[in-house]
């Protein structure tokens, strides 16, 4: 039973933690309809795990061959627009010049 306690008491304490990002709930709120409305996902995301909306870029997939070819990033691998954003992880985009680049992003 005191372990029962416990997690429950947990549990309840992790809801009151503060946003990684320094949101206010209504903030949260506000931007979680705005993802809803665009059709992004509302997951986490980053080195923080903060919840925020991914979106599919209306490019994605798209042949490019340099940065400003895209709304999001060209990766180098494929030579196309990225299909999420904001994206996080280690990866190799084509900068402006159409130079490999490689980033890692939390």
């Amino acid at each position: 039973m005191r372990a029962l306690t416990l997690l429950l008491s947990l549990g309840l304490l992790a809801g009151c933690t503060p946003d990684p990002l320094g949101r206010s709930p209504g903030e949260i709120a506000a931007e979680r309809k705005s993802c809803d409305v665009d059709g992004g996902r509302w997951l986490p995301g980053g080195i923080t795990a903060a919840k925020m909306c991914f979106r599919t870029p209306a490019d994605a997939g798209k042949t490019c061959q340099r940065d400003s070819d895209c709304s999001g990033a060209c990766m180098a691998d494929t030579r196309t627009c990225s299909t999420a954003a904001p994206m996080f992880g280690c990866y190799a985009y084509l900068d402006d010049a159409g130079q490999k680049v490689e980033i890692c992003v939390d």
